[in-house]
Protein backbone atom coordinates (compact mmCIF):
# COMPACT_ATOMS: atom_id res chain seq x y z
CA UNK A 1 0.00 0.00 0.00
CA UNK A 2 1.06 3.71 -0.86
CA UNK A 3 2.08 5.77 1.76
CA UNK A 4 -0.96 8.58 3.46
CA UNK A 5 0.45 11.71 2.79
CA UNK A 6 -1.47 14.31 5.03
CA UNK A 7 -2.47 16.87 2.49
CA UNK A 8 -4.20 19.31 4.55
CA UNK A 9 -4.61 20.89 8.07
CA UNK A 10 -8.34 22.96 7.74
CA UNK A 11 -10.58 23.92 10.46
CA UNK A 12 -13.97 25.27 11.06
CA UNK A 13 -15.11 27.69 14.51
CA UNK A 14 -18.31 28.04 13.06
CA UNK A 15 -19.52 25.28 15.15
CA UNK A 16 -21.14 24.12 18.45
CA UNK A 17 -21.01 20.58 20.04
CA UNK A 18 -24.66 19.79 22.01
CA UNK A 19 -24.88 16.62 24.47
CA UNK A 20 -27.68 14.86 25.05
CA UNK A 21 -27.09 13.09 28.49
CA UNK A 22 -28.30 10.17 29.80
CA UNK A 23 -30.65 8.55 27.63
CA UNK A 24 -32.14 5.57 27.49
CA UNK A 25 -29.54 2.86 25.55
CA UNK A 26 -32.03 1.51 23.41
CA UNK A 27 -33.26 1.17 19.82
CA UNK A 28 -35.07 4.43 18.18
CA UNK A 29 -33.59 6.60 20.54
CA UNK A 30 -30.64 8.11 18.27
CA UNK A 31 -33.33 8.03 15.36
CA UNK A 32 -35.81 10.28 16.81
CA UNK A 33 -33.22 12.57 17.94
CA UNK A 34 -31.70 13.29 14.93
CA UNK A 35 -34.93 12.78 12.84
CA UNK A 36 -35.76 15.76 15.02
CA UNK A 37 -33.11 18.07 14.40
CA UNK A 38 -33.13 17.02 10.32
CA UNK A 39 -36.74 17.71 10.58
CA UNK A 40 -35.60 21.37 12.01
CA UNK A 41 -32.99 21.76 8.99
CA UNK A 42 -30.33 21.21 11.27
CA UNK A 43 -27.01 19.89 9.56
CA UNK A 44 -25.50 17.63 11.92
CA UNK A 45 -21.43 17.65 11.26
CA UNK A 46 -20.02 14.80 13.79
CA UNK A 47 -21.53 12.24 16.13
CA UNK A 48 -20.70 10.18 19.23
CA UNK A 49 -22.06 8.04 21.31
CA UNK A 50 -20.41 7.19 24.62
CA UNK A 51 -20.57 3.61 25.86
CA UNK A 52 -23.82 2.41 27.60
CA UNK A 53 -23.39 2.61 31.50
CA UNK A 54 -26.57 1.23 33.41
CA UNK A 55 -28.86 1.14 30.38
CA UNK A 56 -27.84 4.98 29.97
CA UNK A 57 -25.56 6.89 27.55
CA UNK A 58 -24.40 10.37 26.19
CA UNK A 59 -25.09 11.33 22.89
CA UNK A 60 -22.89 14.50 21.47
CA UNK A 61 -22.91 15.93 18.43
CA UNK A 62 -21.58 19.19 16.43
CA UNK A 63 -23.39 21.66 14.23
CA UNK A 64 -23.23 24.71 12.85
CA UNK A 65 -23.33 27.66 15.00
CA UNK A 66 -25.98 29.41 12.95
CA UNK A 67 -28.18 25.74 13.20
CA UNK A 68 -31.83 26.83 13.63
CA UNK A 69 -32.12 25.20 17.06
CA UNK A 70 -33.10 27.42 20.14
CA UNK A 71 -32.80 25.71 24.19
CA UNK A 72 -36.37 24.49 24.11
CA UNK A 73 -35.93 22.59 21.03
CA UNK A 74 -33.13 20.56 23.00
CA UNK A 75 -35.27 19.90 26.44
CA UNK A 76 -37.98 19.28 24.12
CA UNK A 77 -35.96 16.06 22.40
CA UNK A 78 -34.35 15.20 26.07
CA UNK A 79 -38.13 15.02 27.47
CA UNK A 80 -39.11 13.08 24.17
CA UNK A 81 -36.10 10.12 24.45
CA UNK A 82 -36.23 10.30 28.55
CA UNK A 83 -32.71 12.36 28.56
CA UNK A 84 -31.50 13.33 31.73
CA UNK A 85 -30.90 16.78 30.75
CA UNK A 86 -28.18 18.64 27.76
CA UNK A 87 -25.35 20.58 27.20
CA UNK A 88 -24.37 23.45 24.61
CA UNK A 89 -21.06 24.32 23.85
CA UNK A 90 -20.24 27.55 21.15
CA UNK A 91 -16.57 28.00 22.11
CA UNK A 92 -15.17 24.47 19.87
CA UNK A 93 -14.07 24.58 17.02
CA UNK A 94 -13.27 21.11 14.48
CA UNK A 95 -9.14 20.26 13.37
CA UNK A 96 -9.61 18.24 10.35
CA UNK A 97 -6.42 15.88 9.37
CA UNK A 98 -7.02 15.58 5.54
CA UNK A 99 -5.25 12.60 3.56
CA UNK A 100 -6.61 10.26 1.69
CA UNK A 101 -6.77 6.57 3.21
CA UNK A 102 -5.62 8.46 6.44
CA UNK A 103 -6.99 5.99 8.42
CA UNK A 104 -5.52 2.88 6.94
CA UNK A 105 -1.80 4.77 8.24
CA UNK A 106 -0.70 2.62 11.12
CA UNK A 107 0.09 5.09 13.76
CA UNK A 108 -1.20 8.04 12.34
CA UNK A 109 -4.13 8.91 14.96
CA UNK A 110 -1.63 8.27 17.65
CA UNK A 111 0.90 10.72 15.93
CA UNK A 112 -2.02 13.41 15.79
CA UNK A 113 -3.24 12.54 19.01
CA UNK A 114 0.28 13.26 20.68
CA UNK A 115 1.13 16.59 19.01
CA UNK A 116 -1.99 18.15 19.99
CA UNK A 117 -0.76 16.75 23.82
CA UNK A 118 2.19 17.59 24.05
CA UNK A 119 0.82 21.09 22.76
CA UNK A 120 -1.85 20.92 25.62
CA UNK A 121 -5.03 21.01 23.27
CA UNK A 122 -6.88 18.49 24.41
CA UNK A 123 -9.32 16.56 22.43
CA UNK A 124 -13.61 17.32 23.56
CA UNK A 125 -14.59 14.37 20.88
CA UNK A 126 -13.16 12.85 17.65
CA UNK A 127 -14.08 11.50 14.62
CA UNK A 128 -12.19 9.99 11.79
CA UNK A 129 -13.41 8.70 7.80
CA UNK A 130 -11.52 7.35 4.84
CA UNK A 131 -10.62 11.38 3.96
CA UNK A 132 -10.37 12.91 7.78
CA UNK A 133 -9.52 12.69 11.32
CA UNK A 134 -11.31 15.50 12.83
CA UNK A 135 -10.93 16.69 16.82
CA UNK A 136 -13.29 18.61 18.12
CA UNK A 137 -10.91 21.09 20.76
CA UNK A 138 -11.96 24.51 22.65
CA UNK A 139 -11.90 26.98 20.03
CA UNK A 140 -9.11 28.69 22.04
CA UNK A 141 -6.35 25.99 21.51
CA UNK A 142 -7.35 25.64 18.09
CA UNK A 143 -4.83 28.10 16.15
CA UNK A 144 -1.54 26.75 18.26
CA UNK A 145 -3.23 22.99 17.27
CA UNK A 146 -3.30 23.81 13.53
CA UNK A 147 0.28 24.61 13.56
CA UNK A 148 1.65 22.26 15.12
CA UNK A 149 -0.43 19.88 13.37
CA UNK A 150 0.79 21.25 9.96
CA UNK A 151 4.47 21.20 11.06
CA UNK A 152 4.55 17.86 12.30
CA UNK A 153 3.00 16.37 9.83
CA UNK A 154 2.71 18.32 6.22
CA UNK A 155 5.70 17.37 4.37
CA UNK A 156 7.21 20.10 2.27
CA UNK A 157 10.39 20.27 -0.02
Amino acid sequence: MEKVIVRAITDDRAVRKISILGVPDKPGVAAHVFRVLGDQGVNVRLIVQAQSHDGHNDITFVVPSDAPLEDSDLQNVVNTVGGKSWLMDDKVALLNVVGEGITREPGIAGKIFSVLAEEGVNIEAISSSNLVITCVVAEESLEKGARALHAALIETD
